[in-house]
């Protein structure tokens, strides 16, 4: 009997230490997170950012969480802007988002893979590329496989640019280009 009677005793002082634990650990947490922000996984795992263009795009592409959750836009990233024939007969596959070809009279491009998602959220939607001054409309279509910071676009969208053909065929475009 004096035997159980010890085990009881210990079950308490278990159940305080943990309590003791658990309590220090969220402490800890709340800590990390600045003034009115929830202390929470999502949080916890923003990258800290200086402000700049370039660390702005590793915070969008680095945050899978939230990427998928689509809460942020991207504005005035900067890429470079190539020439890709979207149409049966470019000879090149049929496009990511639709699985079907367009045609080039259509402003329809093809980013980065990192920029279209996981999930090809940016599938059919709609993105605004300024360059030469100008800025077009174009629909996301498919994956640019090129490099890390493609935008790969049908004629119709070099030419709303104001961007020569011979040009285009030489040489790759710097452009900024936003959600619309």
């Amino acid at each position: 009997m004096k035997h159980s009677s010890g085990s009881s005793s210990f079950i308490p002082i278990l159940s305080v230490l943990f309590l003791v634990l658990v309590t220090t650990d969220v402490a800890v947490e709340a800590r990390k997170s600045s003034p009115g922000e929830k202390t929470n996984v999502e949080n916890l795992q923003k990258p800290k950012c200086s402000g700049d263009e370039d660390c702005f795009g590793e915070a969008v592409f680095n945050n899978s969480l939230k990427r998928k959750k689509g809460n942020s836009k991207i504005q005035n990233m900067k890429a470079n802007l190539t020439f890709r024939d979207f149409s049966k007969r470019g000879g090149g596959e049929k496009a990511t988002c639709g699985d079907k070809y367009y045609r080039n009279t259509k402003n329809v491009v093809a980013i980065s893979s990192d920029w279209l998602g996981d999930d090809e959220e940016r599938c059919n939607k709609q993105i605004s590329i300024t360059g030469n001054g100008v800025t077009v409309t174009a629909e996301v279509v498919d994956e640019c496989d090129i490099s890390d910071n493609c935008i790969a676009a049908s004629r119709s969208v070099g030419k709303g640019l104001g961007i020569r053909r011979r040009k285009a065929r030489k040489e790759s475009i710097e452009v900024t280009w936003s959600d619309a």
